[in-house]
C-alpha cells in the first residue's frame, strides 16, 4: 500500500486553481486582466515610440514650432518636402518588411482570422516588424491609422501569454481577443466599446463567455491610458444640442452615410487591386503610394498621417466646408493608396475622419437650409464620424459607445443610435462584407455567427484528407474484370481512373458500371477509359472546407478525389463528407463543453454531469497496443470517448473516423473527449 500523497499548502492549492488551471473560467478571467495590463504596457511603448518617430520626422522636415503635426498648414513645408518625405518613410517601411518578407503578417485579417477563426496563435516576429514598419510610414505622413499596430501588438502579446499558461485553442482565442480589446481602448480610451467592437466585429456574437474577459482587459488597458494621459475625452464638444425637429436631419445623415460606407471601402479594393496588378514589387509599389500621398499633401496637407488631429481641427471648428469636401474626397484616396501600397496600419481613424468631414459637410447645408432649431456642423460632424464607422464596421452598438466614450456626452447618444442604426443597415444592403471581413471573403473565408461555422472556412483539404488507397483507382487500360473486382473490395461508390504517371484522368460510377454489368456478355470488352466520367469534380489540396461543400452537391457524392498540381493534375487522396463532418461535431463539442463550464455555477461543478470536457490527442499507451476500443470499453468504464484516429502523412495529420474492431497500433494517436482526470485514469489502465 503506497503512502498518501502530502497535501498541498491551501496557498499554493489556491493558486494553482486561479492561475494555473487553463480550463477554469475564473482562471481565463484572472489571465485576460493580465493580458490587458500588458497590452496597454505595450501600447503605451509604441505611443512613446511614435512621439519619438514624429519628433525625428520634423526635425528632417524643417524648423516646425512645438505642438504643430505634419498635417497642418502650419507646418509650412516646401512642395519638395511634402511630396518626397512620405514617399522616404515608406521606402524604409517597404525594406524592413521586404528582410523578413515570408513571415510578414497580410493586415488586420490576419488578427481577426487568428482571433475568429483559427487558433487564436499571433507569430511574434512578423507582429513586431510590422509594428516598427508602421511607425516609418505613419510619422512621415502615411494616410493610415496607427490604431492597427497597436491592436497587432496587444493581440500578440496576449497570444504568447496565453500559450505560456497552456489555454486550449477556445480560450486562446478569447485572451487574443483581449489583447485586441485592450489595444483599441490604449489607443482610444473606449473600454466598452473596444470590447463590444472584438464581440460583434471580430468574434461576431455575444457569447456570455466572452463579455467578462473582454471588458476585463479592456478595463485593464485603459486604466494604463488614463494613468499616462489624464482622462479627458478624446475629441471634446463643448455643448451637444439635440432638438426632435432635427429627427429627418439624423435620419438622412444615416442614409448618406450608408451610402459612403460601401464607396470608401470599393475604393480601398479597387486601388489596392490596381496597385498589386500594375506594380507588384512591393519595394516598388509601398514608396510609389507614398509619394502619390505626398503629392495630394501639396494641395492638401491635412490628408497626411491617421487623421486624429484633423478631427480635432474640426470638432474645434477650424475648418469651414469648402476645407471639408475637399477632405472628403482626398482622404480616401490617399488612404486607399496606402493600403493598396501594402502600408502597414489601420483604417479606423481614417474612416472617423471620412465620418466627420461627411457630417461637417451636411451640417453646413442644414444650417442654411433648416428652418427650425438646429445643432452646429460640429456636432453633425460627431455623428457622422458613428454613422460612418457603423458603415464600415456592419457594426452599429460598437460605433455608438466608440462615439460616445470618445466624446464622454450622453446627449449624443440618441442621435449616435438614429444615424449609426440607419447606416448600417444601408450599407449591409448595398455592400455584404464589412471592411474587416472582406480581405477573408477575397481569400475564401466567409465568416459567419455561428462560431463552428468559422471551422470550414479555416481549415484546408489537406488537413482532413486521407492517402490515396491504390485500391482506389485503376489504370485506364484496366480491363471490366478488374474493374469488377475494385467495385468489390470497396464500399464507395465511384472508382478513380490514373495514368501510370498518377495523373487524374476521371472517374468511374458504380451505377453506371452495374448498368452494363447486368446488359450481357457482348459489354465486357469495354475497358476503364471507355467508361470514364472526365468532368468528376475535384478538389485540391490548398482549397478550404468551405469551397468544395458545393461540389459534393453537384457531383451527388461520398468523396472527392485530392489532386495536387494544375497541370500534372497528381491523384494523391481523397477528401470525404464524413471527415469533415466529424471535424466539424468535434468542434461544436469543444466550443459547447467551454461555454457550458463558463456558466456553470462553481458549487455546481461537483456534478458529474457538469464537469468540463476536453478534447485531447494523446498517443496509445502501452496497454492499449493490439486491443480493439471495443475491447477497452472506454465509455463504460472511464466515460470516455475516442472521437477520432490520428495519423502523420508528412508534414499532415490526417484523422480517420474510430473503427471499435480494430486493433489498435502502437504508432497511432487518439483524439479523445472525456474529463481531464478520467482521461489520465484511462491511459494509465
Amino acid at each position: 500500500m503506497t503512502d498518501p500523497q502530502p497535501r498541498k499548502p491551501l496557498w499554493k492549492s489556491l493558486f494553482q486553481r486561479l492561475f494555473l488551471d487553463p480550463v477554469d473560467p475564473t482562471t481565463t478571467l484572472l489571465w485576460a486582466g493580465i493580458c490587458g495590463l500588458a497590452a496597454g504596457l505595450v501600447g503605451l511603448v509604441y505611443n512613446l515610440l511614435f512621439k519619438s518617430f514624429s519628433a525625428v520626422a520634423s526635425s528632417i522636415a524643417g524648423d516646425i514650432p512645438a505642438g504643430i503635426s505634419l498635417s497642418s498648414p502650419e507646418a509650412d513645408l516646401s512642395w519638395q518636402m511634402r511630396l518626397v518625405l512620405p514617399a522616404a518613410g515608406a521606402a524604409l517601411a517597404a525594406l524592413l518588411l521586404l528582410g523578413f518578407r515570408k513571415q510578414t503578417l497580410r493586415g488586420p485579417a490576419d488578427v481577426l482570422e487568428a482571433v475568429a477563426i483559427t487558433d487564436g496563435k499571433i507569430p511574434m516576429r512578423p507582429s513586431l516588424l510590422k509594428v516598427i514598419a508602421s511607425l516609418f510610414a505613419i510619422t512621415s505622413g502615411g494616410s493610415i491609422g496607427r490604431e492597427g499596430p497597436v491592436a497587432l501588438l496587444g493581440a500578440m502579446v496576449a497570444s504568447k501569454i496565453g500559450q505560456f499558461g497552456n489555454f486550449s485553442p477556445a480560450r486562446l482565442r478569447i485572451l487574443t481577443g483581449c489583447g485586441v480589446a485592450a489595444g483599441l481602448s490604449m489607443a482610444f480610451h473606449t473600454t466598452i466599446g473596444s470590447a463590444l467592437f472584438v464581440m460583434e466585429v471580430v468574434f461576431g456574437n455575444f457569447a456570455p463567455e466572452l463579455f467578462g474577459p473582454l471588458v476585463l482587459s479592456s478595463v485593464m488597458a485603459t486604466l494604463v491610458a488614463r494613468f499616462s494621459f489624464g482622462s479627458e475625452p478624446l475629441f471634446a464638444v463643448k455643448q451637444f444640442d439635440f432638438f426632435p425637429s432635427e429627427l429627418p436631419l439624423y435620419i438622412f445623415l444615416g442614409v448618406f452615410a450608408g451610402a459612403v460606407a460601401p464607396l470608401f471601402m470599393k475604393t480601398l479594393w479597387r486601388i489596392d487591386k490596381i496597385f498589386k496588378k500594375a506594380v507588384p514589387p512591393l519595394w516598388i509599389r509601398l514608396p510609389l503610394a507614398g509619394l502619390l500621398v505626398g503629392a495630394i499633401g501639396i494641395w492638401c496637407p491635412q490628408v497626411w498621417g491617421n487623421g486624429s488631429d484633423t478631427i480635432r481641427a474640426i470638432t474645434d471648428q477650424t475648418f469651414g466646408w469648402k476645407i471639408l469636401l475637399v477632405l472628403f474626397l482626398l482622404k480616401p484616396l490617399a488612404t486607399a493608396c496606402m493600403v493598396g501600397g501594402g502600408a502597414p496600419g489601420g483604417v479606423f481613424t481614417p474612416t472617423l475622419l471620412l465620418g466627420a468631414c461627411s457630417g461637417g459637410i451636411l451640417g453646413s447645408v442644414f444650417a442654411k437650409i433648416w428652418p427650425w432649431p438646429h445643432a452646429t456642423p460640429v456636432e453633425y460632424a460627431l455623428v457622422g464620424m458613428g454613422a460612418v464607422l457603423a458603415g464600415t464596421t456592419h457594426a452599429p452598438l460598437t460605433a455608438i459607445f466608440v462615439l460616445f466614450e470618445m466624446t464622454l456626452d450622453y446627449d449624443a447618444v440618441l442621435p449616435l443610435m438614429i444615424s449609426a442604426s440607419v447606416a448600417s443597415l444601408i450599407s449591409k444592403t448595398l455592400h455584404a462584407d464589412s471592411i474587416y471581413t472582406e480581405p477573408l471573403s477575397r481569400q475564401g473565408i466567409r465568416t459567419s455567427k455561428i462560431p463552428e461555422a468559422h471551422l470550414l472556412s479555416a481549415t484546408l483539404v489537406r488537413d482532413v484528407m486521407r492517402p490515396l488507397d491504390e485500391r482506389e483507382a485503376v489504370l485506364p487500360t484496366a480491363h471490366f474484370a478488374d474493374i469488377a473486382d475494385s467495385f468489390m473490395n470497396s464500399t464507395h461508390k465511384h472508382l478513380y481512373v490514373a495514368d501510370a504517371a498518377g495523373r487524374f484522368v476521371g472517374a468511374i460510377r458504380l451505377h453506371d458500371f452495374k448498368a452494363i454489368y447486368h446488359a450481357g456478355d457482348e459489354m465486357r470488352f469495354l475497358i476503364a477509359e471507355d467508361l470514364i466520367q472526365r468532368d468528376f469534380a475535384t478538389a485540391s489540396p490548398d482549397d478550404r472546407l468551405s469551397q468544395i461543400l458545393d461540389r459534393f452537391l453537384a457531383q451527388d457524392c461520398e468523396r472527392l478525389p485530392v489532386i495536387e498540381g494544375a497541370a500534372e493534375r497528381k491523384l494523391i487522396g481523397t477528401v470525404s463528407k464524413s471527415d469533415i463532418l466529424n471535424l466539424y461535431n468535434r468542434e461544436i463539442l469543444q466550443r459547447r463543453s467551454f461555454v457550458a463550464s463558463s456558466v456553470v455555477p462553481m458549487d455546481r461543478r461537483a456534478d458529474p454531469l457538469l464537469v468540463e470536457y476536453r478534447i485531447e490527442t494523446v498517443s496509445v499507451p502501452p496497454g492499449w497496443i493490439g486491443k480493439t476500443l471495443a475491447e477497452l470499453d472506454l465509455p463504460g468504464r472511464f466515460s470516455v470517448m475516442v472521437l477520432a484516429t490520428e495519423e502523420v502523412a508528412g508534414t499532415a495529420r490526417i484523422q480517420h473516423t474510430p473503427k471499435p474492431q480494430e486493433p489498435l497500433d502502437a504508432d497511432a494517436m487518439l483524439v479523445v473527449l472525456g474529463n481531464p482526470a478520467q482521461i489520465r485514469k484511462a491511459l494509465a489502465s
